[in-house]
């Protein structure tokens, strides 16, 4: 075999790194280009109500920063599932995440006051809260520690939806005795002992079919993902609506990947992309719910809303409870307070 010359395996290296480009470690992958391309994971239909807003932030990027950074989207645990897409952003394994701040209770303890029963007086209570800059400050500051970095929270729902096979209820406590499906691992919340039921853990994609089969009698969800789910298939015959939580979606972003973006990429998502993404995705459940809620008066035998009477008087019982005083203390005063300052009553 003939040998190369210096001169000509100079070239042969030079010509194959122009063929393969810059290898990155984390922070994304960029081209010779200059374009950057993120991962983007999340567990929800591509189709669903979040889902579409996932693509939509994508979207927006692209456009916003002039194809300079891509999202690709990677639907329904494709990548990863629930819990492991945490892990995978905090290690850098995917750039960004879209993950509700349900499944953060753990690991952000704070966050338990948004599933506080009654606490909320109604959606715009809700509105005004996710949106805040003191709320959304405090998940940056504390999430950095985890090599993660807090974009914002998209609100998921305004109403709660309870549906159960057995009989016509107007209130929590009207659950008292039956059985509800409680998300393993969630460790349950104040409104168990106002309810009166009697929880049975089941995991989140088996609700449905503890459901039909009687393993449960009640389960709840976002009233969106019930009329989505068509809960009625399943033997829900009674609804109840009401404000009991404060779902919402966390953007969350590997730091290494956002440290590594242009400034003036960090800023347009920031200051452009994100609160005009919060307001399409409030609108958007506003309009969702509204349908869903006229779906589930179509299909159910029996559906109630809970009344501000109701949760007025259910909040002065549950803010007793040593759960509810545990989890205000963990969330500090300066929240509790901030969540006061919120209500619309104190317009």
């Amino acid at each position: 075999m003939a040998k190369l010359s210096v001169t000509a395996v100079l070239a042969l290296a030079v010509l194959t790194a122009l063929c393969l480009g810059p290898i990155s470690c984390g922070g994304g992958e960029e081209g010779v280009t200059g374009q950057i391309t993120w991962r983007l994971n999340h567990t929800l239909l591509a189709k669903s109500t979040q889902g579409e807003t996932a693509q939509k932030f994508a979207d927006m990027v692209d456009e916003a920063t002039e194809g300079r950074l891509k999202i690709k989207v990677y639907p329904n645990a494709m990548l990863y599932g629930t819990y492991a897409d945490y892990e995978a952003a905090t290690t850098g394994a995917v750039d960004c995440i879209m993950i509700s701040n349900y499944f953060l209770k753990g690991t952000l303890p704070y966050l338990n006051l948004f599933y506080v029963a009654f606490l909320w007086e109604d959606g715009e209570h809700i509105h005004r809260f996710v949106k805040s800059a003191e709320l959304n400050d405090r998940i940056r500051a504390e999430v950095e520690s985890f090599g993660l970095y807090h974009l914002g929270l998209l609100p998921i729902s305004e109403y709660t939806c309870f549906i159960n096979a057995t009989r016509e209820v107007r209130d929590i406590p009207d659950f008292e005795g039956m059985r509800f499906g409680l998300i393993a691992g969630s460790g349950g919340s104040p409104t168990d002992a106002y309810a009166g039921w009697i929880p049975i853990e089941v995991e989140y994609s088996e609700r449905l079919t503890a459901l039909s089969t009687g393993v449960i009698e009640v389960g709840a969800d976002t009233v969106i993902n019930v009329a989505a789910g068509r809960w009625w298939d399943y033997g829900g015959k009674h609804g109840l609506l009401g404000v009991q939580a404060c779902p919402a979606d966390m953007f969350l972003v590997n730091l290494n990947a956002w440290n590594s973006l242009p400034a003036d990429i960090q800023d347009i998502i920031t200051d452009e992309v994100m609160p005009q993404l919060f307001e399409d995705a409030w609108q958007r459940v506003c309009e969702d719910e509204a349908a869903a809620i006229e779906q589930l008066g179509e299909h159910l035998e029996t559906l109630h809303t809970i009344t501000p009477e109701a949760r007025a008087g259910g909040w002065e019982v549950i803010k007793e409870y040593s759960a509810t005083r545990k989890w205000l203390d963990v969330a500090g005063p300066e929240v509790v307070e901030l969540v006061d300052e919120l209500r619309p009553s104190r317009d």
